[in-house]
């Protein structure tokens, strides 16, 4: 194999010492799949809902036709938004941890208005699926890869 190298000019078109490139790549851990895979499902369950709110507001008869589209284009919005941040996990981004956090930190509170309504039944597995993503991105072998170098 021929490596190439890469060499740094100056603007007198001196030659500098080359470019290496002393890092490993990062090897993504089990916890940091496992954080994606849940905010993953966060973002299809968001997606799946906006569409099916733009089909029933469009084939159905909703209360108000355009709250239903609304909606739908919002929650497929963020869906859509959320996947990103899930891909930006899997390829183990650093700024990919502060909206997934956000996203379990909602699921959680979506858990605790379940609660107040007394959906027990609902709110115990959403809460703990919430909780899990938190858990997964904190681990410190998710922290050691996500957390940025700050000096």
């Amino acid at each position: 194999m021929n490596k190439q190298r890469a060499v740094q000019t100056d603007r007198a078109g001196s030659v500098s010492a080359p470019l290496t490139r002393t890092e490993e790549p990062l090897k993504r851990p089990g916890t940091v799949t496992a954080a994606a895979a849940l905010t993953g499902i966060v973002a299809a369950l968001l997606l799946g809902y906006g569409i099916f709110l733009v089909v029933a507001g469009l084939s159905g008869q909703p209360v108000l036709r355009g709250r239903a589209e609304v909606a739908g284009v919002m929650f497929a919005a963020f869906g859509l938004g959320i996947g990103g941040v899930t891909r930006g996990l899997l390829r183990i981004e650093p700024w990919a941890r502060t909206p997934a956090l956000l996203t379990h930190l909602l699921v959680i509170a979506a858990s605790y208005w379940q609660l107040q309504g007394h959906y027990y039944g609902e709110a115990v597995p959403v809460g703990l699926f919430g909780l899990a993503g938190v858990v997964l991105l904190f681990v410190p072998a998710s922290h050691k890869v996500l957390s940025r170098d700050v000096r």
